[in-house]
This record gives C-alpha cells, structure tokens and sequence, in this order.
C-alpha cells in the first residue's frame, strides 16, 4: 500500500559502521518513467473482490489476475472507525493527507514533524487496523504516527536489517475476516539480496525475509493488503503490473499490465470497496477491475505521492 519513492538516497548508520542505500531511476527491464504497452486489465465480476478476474492479454505466458471470493466485511472487534472510509496518502516531503474514496475527497491534514527526521524525506506507509500509520523514512527508519494528531513515536525500528534499507508496505489480514494482521514489505530497487517479500514482527520489529519473487523476479513493488487475507503488489515495471502475491512464499499468482496508468518517479496504491486506488506521480487513479476502467481522480493533488495506506478494516466490496 505504499511507495517506492525512486529519488531517495538513504545512509543508515548500523552497528558495524555506515551502510548506503539507494533507491535507484531504472527497474531491472527499463526506464520505470518510460511507459509501455502490454497486456490489458482485466475484468472482475459485480460483487467486490470476489470471483475471476481474467486479461485478454495477462503479462508474460498469458497469465491471469484471479481473486476469489470475498465477504466485504471487517474483522471483528478492534476496527478503528475512522480508518474504514479512509486511505491515507504520504508526501515525499511529509505531507499528510486524507483521501476519502466514496466522495473523492482529498484534505491535507498537515506535515509530519518526527523528531530527528527534518533533513530526510519520506519513502513509505502503511496503516494498522487501529488507525496507526507505519511511515518509512528515506534512512531506513520507521515510525508510528497517529493519523488523527499526526503526533509521531519512534518504534526502535533497526534499519537495514537483512539489507532491506527501504522497502514497500502493506498490512494484510492473516484470514478472511480476522482481526489479526501482518506487515509486508517489498524490497527497493539498488538492494543486492534484499529484494522480494519480507516481513516485520509488529512486536519484536525483526524483519524476516520471505523470498524473492519469481516471475517478477529482481523488481521492486509497493503493496496493499485487503480484509479478505489478500496480498497485493504494484510493479513500478513498463508497463506498470497489478499481481497478486502468494504470502507465504512470494510467488506471484497472477498478474496483468496496466498501461492507462502513467509511470512516475513515486508511486503507491490501496484497494478500497473492491478497486485500487493507484497514484503516481502527484496524481490519483481508480481502477475498477469490473468495468476494466482507469479513472483520473485528481492529476496533481500538490505534492509527490510516496505512500498510501488502508486499513484492513475497510470493505473488500463497494458499499451499498
């Protein structure tokens, strides 16, 4: 559910002395601001994330973009209500701002001010089931804000573990309709050995490499997660690829192109009431997989998207 943000350059000071870490302008098959043609987005039947998503042309090998079906409903017990109609958008400079998909509304809530952090930019988000946002700085560290104050708290994050310096984000239910969740991230560009899917431990904040992924293997992707224990990845690749993501393994089970969508240097997304929200660049883009259809939210919202982050709370079908 968050960005991948290409200009950033981060130093991290580890224990073993100074690491380096960049996230570089050019995915391993191309120029990521170059767009592309491909295959065509397919199509996902009335009802939210449920049933057969298809492509008349689904990327390499022909592969198809499939989701099974979907209740639509939160998990129990510990939602954050005001999270469940929100996506949250990140500036790369901090701005802070809330996104309300029902209504299309963006409002600026202001710019974080972590301590320690005022000479580095932002690169990542991701939002829990109570309402906390997880924000990724541009040297590796993490932290908690609330999304209501924007009142930040250091997590103790170590950075660069396992050589993930800067990573994409994304919470997923760990089984449909359950108030348990997991933070995923996703390796930058520029990380030898640290690329593909990981994990953070929401407790002991240790990162634990999954695997990189196979058919996109080498390639960099901000993820979103969904309710219904769905996992799900933006590839930054030309042209732009929509996959769903096996948790357990990082195998990609699917994957389609995306090419009414236009290449940034920053970009996120988040699923919300059964379509993404894609941003890229300083624009905002909703994706509906039953109609097949891109639309252009907002072209220039003011700043350079770098995050995005939904809770698992929110509905996994459009609201009635």
């Amino acid at each position: 559910m968050l960005h991948l943000n290409l200009r950033a350059v981060c130093t991290v000071v580890a224990v073993f002395g100074a690491l380096s870490c960049s996230a570089g302008r050019t995915a391993a098959t191309g120029d990521p601001t170059v767009g592309g043609s491909g295959g065509s987005a397919g199509s996902l039947p009335t009802g939210g994330l449920g049933g057969s998503m298809s492509t008349g042309k689904g990327g390499d090998g022909g592969i198809d973009l499939s989701v099974s079906s979907g209740t639509g409903a939160a998990g129990p017990g510990d939602c954050d209500n005001d999270t469940k109609g929100s996506v949250y958008i990140l500036g790369q400079d901090k701005q802070f701002a809330r996104f309300a998909p029902q209504t299309q509304d963006l409002t600026v809530l202001g710019t974080l001010n972590c301590p320690g952090e005022e000479f580095n930019t932002t690169f990542s988000m991701s939002v829990d089931r109570k309402g906390r946002a997880w924000v990724l700085f541009a040297n590796g560290v993490i932290y908690h804000v609330d999304t209501k104050t924007l009142n930040c708290t250091p997590t103790g994050f170590l950075p660069c573990q396992s050589g993930f310096c800067t990573f994409g984000m994304g919470f997923v239910s760990d089984a449909a309709g359950s108030d348990m969740e997991t933070l995923y991230v996703s390796g930058a560009y520029n990380q030898p050995g640290a690329s593909g899917l990981a994990t953070i431990d929401q407790t002991t904040l240790t990162l634990t490499p999954i695997a990189d992924y196979d058919v996109l293997a080498g390639k960099a992707a901000e993820l979103t997660g969904t309710g219904d224990a769905r996992l799900f990845g933006y590839f930054q690749d030309v042209p732009i690829r929509l996959a769903e993501i096996n948790k357990a393994d990082a195998k990609v089970i699917t994957y389609s192109d995306l090419t009414q969508i236009p290449s940034g240097l920053s970009w996120a997304f988040a699923f919300w009431g059964g379509s993404f929200y894609i941003m890229s660049g300083t624009g905002i883009y909703k994706y509906e997989p039953t109609s097949q259809i891109t639309t252009p939210i907002n072209t220039n919202v003011g700043f350079d998207i770098v995050g995005a982050g939904v809770s698992t709370c929110a509905p996994t079908e459009e609201p009635k």
